[in-house]
């Protein structure tokens, strides 16, 4: 079957090169061909992507990519901007607003927080202003603000720093007021915390420095006044928040509304302007379905004759992108919600209801999971919509995993056998009938099986218990959460799932107190909590998997170890590329040289020096058991193992990147080289080698992204392990799969946004599906049978 204006699924293990088929060769090619139409100056200009490797492509049409990493957004960009909807209300509210002075003349502009026209001038459009947080300031109060109250960050160490001036104008302001500021913060006044924090104004006094930098001391007397330590730190980062050091002091800083536009980010002739007694920003802040009904009460008598003339086009256009965001589950967001705030899954349908809205035909579009944060029941809905967009005579290849999805496709690619060099083969091609009946498909037999439920084990009550959380839009009275158990949190998107994990306890349990919940007990059961969310892995360009799971220290010190490089001198930093001294300098530990060609796409080409080795010869010479480290970088996880057996402190390590399903992976593979499912097992496998003694409580996001079938089944056996071993696990998740191996289920809704945060059930999997009030139970009880066990 010619997959050509077809919805096509691309599956397989993770690492089995289903991004490097759909985004590395399809999506580069397309892009490149593209680019190729501009003149050199532009394409210098907007940069080509590396040159797709492949012998021919037939048929491929303009390539679009809609990804979860794709969006670069700032923190001007909002759910409106990014979608074309703010700019439609700019130009409706430029036309037909009704501002509360005659003579005000008001353009498109006018309503843009990005432009100098409109923007809020003391928070230049932004909608707040970063101030210092006391709370985050104050690490120790149980000790005096001149004697460590405030060392646990770098920005209080120096302010607090007993020699220096801030701490001596601190203490003549003290001394004439009366407050002593040797005692602890617990123990001060409110008036005295109210000195120390925001200053006495211009009064002045004697302040008499005693200095002490090294061996140099002194004292300095001169008069000024005190400004306050809040004033103070947020005086500096006005100083520098335009580059790194200002974000070095965001763990000092929290944001408060601006108290000019309050948060609306424009000034107060956009905001004068009226719609039905409505500005910009107060139709901005409405959610989805608000929206929606803002727009439909037009006709419903409440604009006038002129309104809805003037309206009438613009509204037509509005109200068909927010019924798609609504098709597409995201009735509860607000279009004045910062991107940088969305999920890797929210981000990705926004621009594939762009895409849908802008009707364009011939088009080739590559999604990325497009199911990630999507809830089971509103799986139906995603898929019409890309078979809508199919049926406009646009090409689709979607990397997926989830179940439905793969049934619903007209065409199929699985790739495989296996993961990392035992991948890349296209092993089962055609419709799901086809995928069934081929024997080396590995997604069809996960098709037809079914996971069993756990038994009823024991579960630990009382575990964490959380009162009144209130995070965003959670509505939760008592809430309790066993120990020793795998426990999922459920619920359809923007129903308080991320709130309750990290904005509860992750961050109660960083603060060491309960943030956003009146109370939280149970915390102190665990030594650590560890958040393992979706987000890249911090890795420099040279970056691999031996060097982030720390395994490669260990064997550095093997080779330095060695009879050879003791007699050449050779240090453990020498068997590094990514220091001096070992690496080859020519290429800097790359192993190949790119070569800058301008306006066509940078050619890489292999080092003259070292020929691709990385290393200078004479570290290569140092060898174990006949192997260099350039070969014990290019061995399998599964092939180190075996090669360091003898050693424990690196076999242990490597069975447990094993135990995650990794054991394909190569030490020396690159960071930036690994698909999404394994860069999030890579993450718990170095969490798992760095963990300290003690019951650690481990929170999930969404773990089962970007994993196969098969994957999937190996990331529980390791959760299986951890719980055995005394640890708990947290996860959110939407696989139904997964849901129905946790031990426990607690359902967020009924909806999102404001109908959400509210408990709908909590129990055993199977219990909350025969309860059938909530979504999640009718999607469990619909897949599964559950009137009846599993076989």
């Amino acid at each position: 079957m010619d997959p050509g204006r077809k919805l096509t699924v691309l599956t397989g293990l993770s690492g089995s090169g289903k991004s490097s088929l759909a985004f590395d060769t399809l999506y580069a090619e397309g892009r490149n061909r593209f680019l190729e139409s501009y003149s050199a100056y532009v394409r210098n200009r907007i940069g080509m992507t590396a040159t797709a490797d492949f012998n021919e492509i037939q048929g491929l049409t303009p390539v679009m990519a809609i990804r979860r990493a794709a969006m670069r957004v700032s923190a001007r960009s909002t759910v409106g901007t990014i979608t074309g909807i703010y700019e439609m209300y700019r130009l409706l509210f430029a036309r037909a607003a009704v501002p509360e002075e005659d003579d005000t003349h008001v353009t498109a502009s006018t309503f843009s927080f990005n432009h100098e026209q409109g923007a809020c001038r003391q928070c230049d459009g932004l909608g707040h202003i970063m101030v210092c947080d006391p709370e985050k300031l104050l690490t120790d109060p149980g000790k005096p603000l001149i004697a460590g109250a405030m060392d646990g960050t770098k920005t209080g160490r120096f302010y607090g720093d007993p020699h220096g001036q801030y701490v001596h104008a601190l203490l003549a302001a003290g001394e004439k007021h009366q407050v002593d500021f040797s005692r602890n913060w617990e123990e001060l006044g409110d008036r005295a915390r109210e000195i120390a924090l925001f200053g006495t104004g211009e009064e002045t006094y004697d302040i008499r420095w005693k200095y002490k930098r090294g061996k140099r001391s002194g004292e300095h007397h001169f008069r000024g006044r005190w400004q306050g330590l809040a004033n103070l730190i947020e005086e500096e980062y006005r100083r520098k928040h335009q580059d790194q050091r200002g974000t070095q002091m965001m763990n000092v800083m929290k944001e408060n509304d601006c108290p000019a536009c309050r948060g609306a980010r424009l000034k107060p002739e956009a905001l004068s302007c009226r719609i039905l007694n409505k500005n910009i920003a107060e139709v901005a802040g409405l959610d989805i379905r608000s929206s929606i009904d803002f727009f439909e009460s037009f006709d419903h008598g409440a604009a006038s004759p002129k309104l809805l003339l003037i309206s009438k086009q613009l509204r037509k256009d509005i109200l068909k992108k927010l019924k798609f965001l609504k098709r597409l589950g995201l009735d509860y967001l607000q279009l004045s919600r910062r991107s940088a705030s969305l999920s890797g899954g929210e981000a990705q349908r926004l621009q594939l209801a762009s895409q849908l809205t802008n009707g364009l035909s011939g088009m080739t579009y590559v999604l990325d999971e497009p199911s990630i944060g999507l809830h089971a029941s509103d799986l139906e809905e995603l898929i019409r919509i890309m078979h809508e967009l199919k049926n406009m005579g646009n090409t689709l290849l979607v990397v997926e995993h989830d179940a439905q999805i793969i049934r619903e496709a007209d065409h199929i690619i699985e790739m495989g056998p296996g993961a990392g060099r035992q991948g890349g083969e296209i092993i089962a091609t055609g419709k799901l009938q086809d995928i069934r009946s081929n024997p080396a498909s590995l997604t069809a037999k996960y098709l037809e099986k079914k996971f069993e439920i756990p038994g009823d084990s024991t579960l630990r009550f009382p575990g964490i218990f959380i009162k009144n959380a209130h995070a965003n839009n959670l509505k939760t009275e008592g809430l309790h959460i066993p120990l020793e158990a795998m426990v999922c949190i459920s619920g359809v998107s923007g129903s308080g799932k991320s709130s309750l994990l990290f904005e509860v306890i992750a961050a109660s349990a960083k603060a060491r107190k309960a943030v956003g919940c009146a109370e939280i007990k149970g915390l102190e059961n665990f030594q650590q909590v560890l958040q393992i969310t979706q987000e890249s892995m911090s890795a420099g360009s040279l970056s691999n998997a031996a060097s982030l799971t720390g395994i490669f220290d260990p064997i550095r010190d093997l080779f330095a170890s060695t009879g050879e490089a003791r007699k050449q001198g050779l240090k453990k930093s020498h068997f590094s590329f990514n220091t001096k001294g070992g690496r080859c300098e020519h290429c800097q530990g790359k192993g190949q040289l790119n070569v800058s060609l301008d306006f066509v796409t940078d050619v890489k080409v292999v080092c003259d020096v070292c020929h691709g080795k990385r290393y200078q010869e004479k570290v290569l010479l140092c060898k174990l058991r006949d192997k260099s480290i350039l070969d014990v970088l290019t061995m399998t996880v599964n092939e180190a193992s075996d090669f360091f057996a003898d050693h424990q402190n690196i076999s242990g390590k490597l069975h447990l990147i094993r135990d995650t399903g990794l054991g394909y992976l190569q030490l020396g593979q690159p960071a930036d080289s690994l698909s999404g499912g394994e860069s999030q097992r890579l993450k718990i496998a170095r969490e798992l080698i760095t963990q300290s003694q003690g019951k650690k409580l481990f929170l999930f996001d969404e773990p089962g992204t970007g994993l196969h079938f098969k994957d999937v089944e190996v990331l529980m056996k390791l959760f299986r392990k951890l719980i055995r071993q005394g640890h708990s696990i947290l996860l959110i998740e939407h696989d139904p799969d997964i849901m129905m191996q946790c031990d426990w289920l607690i359902d967020l809704g009924p909806g999102g946004g404001d109908q959400g945060g509210k408990i709908m059930a909590a129990g055993r999997p199977h219990e909350v599906a025969e309860k059938g009030n909530s979504l999640t139970a009718k999607v469990l009880t619909e897949l599964f049978g559950l009137k009846k066990p599993l076989d």
